[in-house]
Formats: structure tokens, C-alpha cells, sequence
């Protein structure tokens, strides 16, 4: 499976937007992988698996991967109000929330 773009790395109430998989994995280090510090997804609510490869991260979307959109919303809900921004969190669909993330 193929994945959609913005992939977003959510990390506590940290969200990083990437426009690309390749962007994402040269951003990604390692050790954060190593040490499960967060959740990978693609816009589409898909659940990213991470490899590492020597100092080199790879981002796959497996083929029977389910969409979590409820899990990823709840994510995005919560950076927005830890931003100041309760209100748009509140109100807006998923993937009017992934728009709404800055892209690398």
C-alpha cells in the first residue's frame, strides 16, 4: 500500500507534518525510533511501520494496515488545544486538522 502525503509525526502533543516519506525518514533519527518516543501516520489515518537500517529510518504502510483516523483526530485535536486553538480543534474533520500542519 501506498502511502498518502502529509506523513505525520506525532510525538506527546507534537505534530510534525512531512510532504513526503522521504522527507519524513531523513528527519527521523534512529534512536527515536528505537526508543518508541512516537506514532507515524499517513493523511489517510494508516498507521506507519518504522526500520532502521544502520543510521537510515524506513517508513512502510503494510498492505492490511486499517486507518486509524479516530486515533490520528484525537491526536490532532489535542496538539490544537495544547496550541491555543480549542475551538477550531473541536470543529474541523480530519482532514481539514492535517491542512491545518505546517509542512515540511
Amino acid at each position: 500500500m501506498e502511502a498518502h502525503t502529509p506523513i505525520l509525526v506525532v510525538e506527546g502533543l507534537d505534530v510534525l507534518a512531512f510532504s513526503s516519506v522521504e522527507s519524513a525518514q531523513r528527519h527521523l533519527e534512529p534512536w527515536w525510533i528505537k526508543e518508541d518516543r512516537g506514532r507515524i501516520y499517513d493523511a489517510s489515518g494508516h498507521r506507519m511501520t518504522a526500520v532502521c537500517h544502520g543510521q537510515r529510518v524506513v517508513l512502510s504502510v503494510g498492505d492490511a494496515s486499517v486507518a486509524q483516523e479516530e486515533e490520528l483526530s484525537a491526536a490532532l485535536r489535542a496538539h490544537f488545544r495544547a496550541t491555543a486553538k480549542p475551538a477550531f480543534a473541536d470543529e474541523k474533520s480530519l482532514s481539514q486538522l492535517i491542512a491545518a500542519i505546517p509542512v515540511r
